[in-house]
Protein backbone atom coordinates (compact mmCIF):
# COMPACT_ATOMS: atom_id res chain seq x y z
CA UNK A 1 0.00 0.00 0.00
CA UNK A 2 1.17 3.61 -0.54
CA UNK A 3 -0.67 6.72 1.19
CA UNK A 4 0.33 10.22 0.81
CA UNK A 5 0.31 12.49 3.54
CA UNK A 6 0.94 16.28 4.74
CA UNK A 7 -1.06 19.43 4.35
CA UNK A 8 -4.90 18.46 3.23
CA UNK A 9 -7.00 21.33 1.66
CA UNK A 10 -10.12 20.79 2.18
CA UNK A 11 -13.54 22.87 0.79
CA UNK A 12 -13.53 26.25 1.97
CA UNK A 13 -16.71 27.29 3.68
CA UNK A 14 -19.90 25.51 4.85
CA UNK A 15 -21.93 25.98 1.75
CA UNK A 16 -18.45 24.01 -0.39
CA UNK A 17 -17.90 21.95 2.34
CA UNK A 18 -21.49 20.41 2.76
CA UNK A 19 -20.72 19.97 -1.21
CA UNK A 20 -17.68 17.65 -0.69
CA UNK A 21 -15.74 20.37 -1.77
CA UNK A 22 -17.93 20.30 -5.57
CA UNK A 23 -18.09 24.20 -5.81
CA UNK A 24 -15.77 25.54 -8.36
CA UNK A 25 -18.63 25.92 -11.59
CA UNK A 26 -21.22 26.94 -9.38
CA UNK A 27 -19.13 29.27 -6.82
CA UNK A 28 -20.28 32.84 -6.22
CA UNK A 29 -20.30 35.49 -3.96
CA UNK A 30 -16.95 35.81 -1.79
CA UNK A 31 -16.68 32.31 -1.76
CA UNK A 32 -15.69 32.82 -5.91
CA UNK A 33 -12.84 34.65 -5.06
CA UNK A 34 -11.25 31.54 -3.78
CA UNK A 35 -12.89 28.68 -6.59
CA UNK A 36 -13.61 31.02 -9.44
CA UNK A 37 -13.50 34.51 -10.24
CA UNK A 38 -16.23 34.32 -13.05
CA UNK A 39 -18.73 33.67 -10.40
CA UNK A 40 -18.28 37.00 -8.80
CA UNK A 41 -20.53 37.74 -12.03
CA UNK A 42 -23.56 35.68 -10.56
CA UNK A 43 -25.99 36.55 -7.35
CA UNK A 44 -27.23 39.37 -5.95
CA UNK A 45 -25.92 43.25 -6.53
CA UNK A 46 -24.77 43.23 -2.99
CA UNK A 47 -23.53 40.11 -1.09
CA UNK A 48 -21.72 40.03 2.87
CA UNK A 49 -20.30 36.51 3.59
CA UNK A 50 -18.91 35.35 6.84
CA UNK A 51 -18.59 32.03 7.86
CA UNK A 52 -16.42 29.59 9.68
CA UNK A 53 -14.58 25.87 8.72
CA UNK A 54 -13.81 24.42 11.81
CA UNK A 55 -10.98 20.87 10.95
CA UNK A 56 -10.67 18.44 13.41
CA UNK A 57 -8.31 15.94 12.30
CA UNK A 58 -6.86 12.53 13.00
CA UNK A 59 -3.93 10.79 11.24
CA UNK A 60 -1.90 7.34 12.15
CA UNK A 61 0.89 6.37 10.08
CA UNK A 62 2.99 3.25 10.06
CA UNK A 63 6.16 2.70 8.17
CA UNK A 64 7.19 -1.06 6.54
CA UNK A 65 10.61 -1.89 6.32
CA UNK A 66 11.47 -4.03 3.57
CA UNK A 67 14.02 -6.81 5.39
CA UNK A 68 16.74 -8.88 3.07
CA UNK A 69 14.53 -11.94 2.65
CA UNK A 70 11.37 -10.36 1.38
CA UNK A 71 9.31 -10.38 4.27
CA UNK A 72 8.71 -6.61 6.26
CA UNK A 73 9.19 -5.16 9.54
CA UNK A 74 6.86 -2.79 10.84
CA UNK A 75 7.79 0.59 12.87
CA UNK A 76 5.73 1.64 15.69
CA UNK A 77 2.69 3.64 15.12
CA UNK A 78 2.59 8.01 14.98
CA UNK A 79 -1.00 9.22 15.94
CA UNK A 80 -1.83 12.98 14.78
CA UNK A 81 -4.43 14.77 15.54
CA UNK A 82 -5.48 18.38 14.28
CA UNK A 83 -5.99 21.45 16.85
CA UNK A 84 -9.67 22.81 16.61
CA UNK A 85 -8.79 26.65 14.96
CA UNK A 86 -11.69 28.26 13.18
CA UNK A 87 -10.80 29.50 9.42
CA UNK A 88 -12.55 31.92 8.88
CA UNK A 89 -13.39 33.79 5.51
CA UNK A 90 -15.00 37.34 5.34
CA UNK A 91 -16.07 38.91 1.88
CA UNK A 92 -17.75 41.31 0.43
CA UNK A 93 -19.05 41.54 -3.47
CA UNK A 94 -20.94 44.41 -5.03
CA UNK A 95 -21.53 45.70 -8.86
CA UNK A 96 -20.59 48.85 -7.23
CA UNK A 97 -23.80 50.51 -9.77
CA UNK A 98 -21.57 48.89 -13.09
CA UNK A 99 -24.02 47.46 -15.11
CA UNK A 100 -22.87 43.48 -15.81
CA UNK A 101 -19.73 43.84 -13.69
CA UNK A 102 -19.26 43.00 -10.27
CA UNK A 103 -16.17 43.49 -7.48
CA UNK A 104 -15.33 41.42 -4.56
CA UNK A 105 -12.77 41.74 -1.63
CA UNK A 106 -12.26 39.03 0.43
CA UNK A 107 -9.96 38.23 3.83
CA UNK A 108 -9.27 34.64 3.40
CA UNK A 109 -7.49 31.98 5.65
CA UNK A 110 -6.22 28.79 3.09
CA UNK A 111 -8.50 26.12 4.29
CA UNK A 112 -5.53 23.74 5.14
CA UNK A 113 -5.34 21.66 8.43
CA UNK A 114 -1.77 20.08 9.23
CA UNK A 115 -1.45 17.32 11.91
CA UNK A 116 1.04 17.76 15.10
CA UNK A 117 3.42 14.90 14.92
CA UNK A 118 5.49 13.69 17.18
CA UNK A 119 8.99 13.67 16.37
CA UNK A 120 9.85 10.23 18.39
CA UNK A 121 8.01 7.02 18.73
CA UNK A 122 9.17 4.45 21.41
CA UNK A 123 12.66 6.35 21.94
CA UNK A 124 13.29 6.12 17.97
CA UNK A 125 12.33 8.43 15.36
CA UNK A 126 8.99 8.94 14.10
CA UNK A 127 7.50 6.92 11.10
CA UNK A 128 6.73 9.58 9.45
CA UNK A 129 9.34 12.05 10.25
CA UNK A 130 9.59 13.13 6.46
CA UNK A 131 6.29 15.07 7.30
CA UNK A 132 5.97 18.18 8.48
CA UNK A 133 6.04 18.31 12.56
CA UNK A 134 3.39 20.53 13.20
CA UNK A 135 2.92 24.55 12.22
CA UNK A 136 2.98 25.99 15.83
CA UNK A 137 3.51 29.78 15.64
CA UNK A 138 2.58 29.82 12.47
CA UNK A 139 -0.25 32.19 10.60
CA UNK A 140 -1.20 33.00 6.86
CA UNK A 141 -3.83 35.32 5.18
CA UNK A 142 -4.77 36.29 2.08
CA UNK A 143 -6.47 39.39 0.69
CA UNK A 144 -8.52 38.12 -2.38
CA UNK A 145 -9.68 41.15 -4.73
CA UNK A 146 -11.73 40.30 -7.65
CA UNK A 147 -13.70 41.30 -10.75
CA UNK A 148 -16.65 39.64 -12.87
CA UNK A 149 -18.15 40.66 -16.20
CA UNK A 150 -20.70 39.26 -17.39
CA UNK A 151 -21.49 40.34 -20.97
CA UNK A 152 -24.10 37.33 -21.81
CA UNK A 153 -26.22 35.22 -19.15
CA UNK A 154 -24.35 32.50 -20.05
CA UNK A 155 -20.75 33.63 -20.42
CA UNK A 156 -18.97 35.24 -17.27
CA UNK A 157 -15.08 36.53 -16.89
CA UNK A 158 -13.15 37.02 -13.92
CA UNK A 159 -10.26 37.73 -12.74
CA UNK A 160 -8.63 37.62 -9.16
CA UNK A 161 -5.45 38.57 -7.41
CA UNK A 162 -4.62 37.28 -4.14
CA UNK A 163 -2.06 38.92 -1.43
CA UNK A 164 -0.68 36.56 1.23
CA UNK A 165 0.98 36.98 4.03
CA UNK A 166 2.55 34.50 6.13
Amino acid sequence: HAHAGGLYLMPRGVGPSSMAGARVAGSEGAHALWYNPAGLAMGDDRELTFDLTLPMMRAHFRRDMALPDGSFASQPTAHASSAPVPIPTLGYVDSLGVQRVRFGAALLVPPGSTLDWPSQVEGRPAPQRYAILDTRGSAIATLALGVAYRPIDALSIGAALYFTVA
